[in-house]
């Protein structure tokens, strides 16, 4: 049974991107009684996914305790088993076969990269399920306006995208026929469940789309990104492309009107809207998640155009789709073939393989023992959302300002990588604050003074806090170099070996990283007496 086979190959290779940890947060917040927020008495909506969030929470409040990055990893599994359930059943139903083959499931089952976004902690599978039965319902023969709006809106619930899906079922029924009355019933079912969470998100956050909507300028256009992130999808599963071309050419040769013409039509417009839409916007950094909502479409229409071919010509063509579907992760491997960026773009799940996940799980819960009653704010870069959750940080700036309205609102000077082009950078830390800026996991500035490590993991201290670095200093993992002692060894030894350059260069870091931050007057007067007999202006500060 092909939903049996695809849960079992999901199940399997469970896993947990970087940027569920995000939610897992909001989550942890929520429970703790701060709201939901990313940090303390910041309102800023740093997910896109509003019911995936509500049911990540209520299931980890019903399950009394159980570990939330667990039921993060295996809760969207049920929702791709439905997607494949469904199609499956629908075939077996109406016949919908080519031979004894319910294709469209099979494809699903075997489709790589939807059984890796069947999990990984993001709503994908739950935005793919609900959209595919918003399509399905919308090409039925006599549809329901409530049922159709009724999946679409729960969609939109999922992702803000929902709205584009929504819009063009709409736009492609009412060229159909439906009466303005029937679409009048379904927008109102539409808007009873959406626009109460728009309502809500523009009191509570401010700003009527999520924040990530802002910080990933979605409103700016990236069509040459937008190429690179479709051939690439298309490289790796062709058997797609092929069916878009087929399907438009069925359509344009085949003037007759039913079903299958309805369903041919509806995948062809819903694909088409969403490439243009994903062009537009540049893709995504995840390889295939921006396209995989369209990907049981397409097999469903494949599987549709097959019933009026011959069955020795359809089984080998079913066949052969199912063959090429499964060799899908073989063609992304050779276009993706690390986990390097190409062009922006990466295999995600080749980045947080379990063994990696495990021993950033295992440091960053001993940072959180380390720094316990610690008063420190924290930032972390991009791919180290787990740090900031296992951690329980009370303070933590992300640096793409996903969690960062004022960042998230500005505008964009040049593009980039898609999700990581906007940065909180060094003066919007010290803004806000910060203390310490953990760099890339593994990534270290040999010799840099301001260098502090936490276990293996390594940070940069924005400036140097005696009362802070001190309390820091015993304990256990922790190594920085000590300022006061390094500033009289180089009073006392260093300055005479030094050049002019090298002496310029000393007292200015001195004054940013210590002096500036600390009251300790003795040590800056016998600093300018010292640098002043060495020929250094010490005219920085008062």
């Amino acid at each position: 049974m092909p939903a049996l086979a695809g849960i079992l190959l999901a199940v399997g290779g469970a896993w947990v991107c970087d940027d569920a940890f995000i939610s897992f947060r909001y989550i942890d917040q929520f429970e703790q009684g701060h709201g939901l927020v990313y940090n303390p008495g910041e309102r800023v909506e740093g997910y896109t996914h509003f019911l995936w969030v509500m049911l990540l929470a209520a299931v980890h409040r019903l399950s009394a305790g159980a570990d939330l990055v667990a039921i993060g990893r295996y809760l969207s599994i049920p929702f791709y088993a439905a997607l494949v359930a469904v199609v499956f059943v629908r075939a077996m139903r109406s016949d919908n076969r080519v031979g004894a083959l319910p294709l469209a499931a099979w494809c699903l089952a075997l489709h790589g990269d939807l059984r890796i976004f069947a999990s990984s902690g993001l709503e994908t599978a739950p935005f793919v399920l609900f959209v595919t039965l918003g399509c399905l319902a919308a090409a039925a023969d006599s549809w329901r306006p409530d049922r159709t709006a009724g999946w679409f809106a729960i969609a939109t619930l999922f992702r803000p995208e929902g709205i584009l899906w929504t819009g063009v079922a709409l736009v492609y029924l009412r060229w159909r026929g439906a009466g303005f009355r029937q679409l009048g019933g379904a927008v109102r079912t539409y808007a009873l469940l959406v626009a109460p969470l728009f309502v809500w998100r523009r009191i509570y956050y401010g700003d009527w789309l999520p924040n990530t909507f802002y910080a990933k300028s979605v409103s700016l256009a990236y069509w040459s990104q937008g190429w690179h992130y479709v051939r690439l999808y298309f490289e790796a599963y062709p058997v797609l492309l092929a069916t878009l071309v087929a399907a438009i050419v069925v359509l344009v040769r085949d003037r007759r009107v039913g079903r299958r013409r309805a369903l041919v039509e509806v995948g062809i417009l819903q694909t088409l809207a969403t490439l243009l839409y994903v062009l537009r916007l540049g893709g995504d950094f995840m390889f295939a998640r921006f396209l995989l909502p369209v990907t049981p479409l397409l097999y469903v229409v494949l599987e549709e155009m097959l019933r009026g071919v011959s069955r020795s010509r359809s089984v080998p063509i079913a066949i052969a789709a199912a063959g090429i579907t499964c060799a899908g992760p073989v063609l992304r491997d050779r276009v993706l073939p690390t986990t390097k960026p190409v062009h922006g773009i990466v295999n995600e799940r080749a980045c947080y393989p379990d063994s990696v996940m495990a021993e950033r799980r295992r440091a960053a819960t001993q940072l959180g023992i380390t720094v316990a009653g610690i008063d420190a704010r924290w930032a972390i870069p991009g791919g180290q959302a787990s740090l900031a959750y296992y951690a329980h940080l009370p303070y933590v700036a992300e640096r793409n300002g996903l969690t960062d309205r004022e960042v998230g609102h500005r505008p964009l000077d040049h593009r980039g990588r898609p999700g990581h082009e906007k940065l909180v950078a060094e003066p919007d830390l010290r803004a806000r604050r910060v203390d310490f800026l953990f760099r890339v996991h593994g990534d270290s500035l040999p010799g840099a003074i301001n260098q502090i490590w936490f276990g293996n993991d390594v940070a940069v201290a924005l400036q140097y806090d005696n009362k802070l670095m001190d309390a820091l200093q015993s304990r256990p993992g922790v190594r920085f170099i000590h300022m006061p002692a390094h500033i009289d060894r180089f009073l006392d030894q260093d300055i005479a070996r030094a050049t002019p350059q090298q002496r310029v260069e000393a007292w200015k870091l001195f004054w940013d990283y210590y002096f500036k931050h600390n009251d300790d007057p003795e040590r800056l007067q016998r600093a300018r007496d010292v640098f002043a007999a060495a020929g250094v202006a010490t005219t920085i500060g008062p």
